[in-house]
């Protein structure tokens, strides 16, 4: 096969300017309770951003419940969801000081007003209105590209991987390229063709379950980082939870998936250069069911 291998040239970096907007995320509870469930966790995970050209500027955070019980219970019931997503966003590092309201509506605002189940859970939820400002850069760009013959045979994609029918339940699979910065659950640069592959692997065998599994270079035996953003001595279970999340938020339902870490437990090679780290922080897939 042919691969065409382009070399940039020059670019030219025109204009910057920064634009407001806005955006929303609406979170469900459970009939009559204000702790968040693990879908809501995932949801609100990606409020703040991972881009630094992406400023959080203002949220505000509305609380609303279904129709059964009385006005005062209600109100203090959406009350505590709404204060419930506050201290989650708090905790995952967004500044209390943009967060503006924390109110709870009760019973007004009614998505929809019959009293099945179905309707009644599109009721129990938080609203959390975003405003935020972003850096844009336009560009021009001029390409020119030098063709080289790839005489490299053809690498099993993961799908061939999982459709092979050696593969079984029970095996792991280590995923290409999905690797992370030292001491964090940030993906590298490079991990976007990896965290693709996999998701076009889910999309194209719908009946495929998998338990993703976390590791971490670079510790005393079989103990767990320290994770530097959150401070919690998990960073093997954070970094697997970084590739759910991923999943999740492009689509995969969470009855697929799962997430485990296991520390510093399974090396694959020595820790000697950087190359090296890097490949022992990685994320592999234990075949559930396919």
């Amino acid at each position: 096969m042919f691969r065409f291998l382009s070399i940039l040239l020059f670019c030219i970096a025109s204009t910057c300017s920064i634009a407001s907007d806005t955006t929303s995320v609406q979170v469900q509870f459970k009939f009559n309770e204000y702790s968040l469930t693990e879908e809501a966790r995932l949801q609100l995970d990606e409020i703040k951003p991972l881009d630094s050209s992406i400023t959080l500027t203002n949220i505000k955070i509305y609380g609303f419940t279904d129709q059964v019980g009385s006005n005062g219970y209600n109100n203090k019931l959406s009350d505590k969801r709404a204060a419930e997503v506050k201290k989650y966003l708090i905790g995952t590092g967004i500044d209390a000081g943009i967060i503006t309201i924390v109110q709870g509506k009760g019973e007004d605002g009614l998505v929809v007003d019959r009293m099945d189940e179905a309707s009644r859970q599109q009721n129990r939820r938080v609203l959390v209105m975003i405003t935020y400002d972003a850096k844009v850069v336009e560009e021009t760009v001029i390409l020119r590209s030098s063709r080289k013959k790839d005489t490299t045979a053809k690498k099993p994609t993961l799908i061939d991987k999982i459709k092979d029918s050696t593969t079984k339940a029970g095996d792991n699979i280590a995923l290409q390229n999905i690797n992370f910065e030292g001491g964090r659950h940030v993906f590298l640069p490079q991990s976007t063709n990896g965290l693709n592959e996999l998701l076009a692997t889910m999309q194209a065998i719908p009946s495929l379950v998998i338990e993703i599994q976390g590791h971490i270079c670079c510790e005393i035996g079989e103990i767990d980082g320290v994770d530097m953003d959150l401070g919690s001595r998990d960073l093997s279970v954070q970094r697997a939870r970084a590739v759910y999340q991923y999943l999740f938020r492009n689509g995969i339902d969470v009855g697929r998936m799962s997430y485990k870490g296991f520390g510093h437990k399974f090396p694959i090679t020595k820790e000697e250069t950087e190359a090296e780290k890097t490949t022992n922080r990685r994320v592999e897939i234990k075949i559930i069911s396919k």
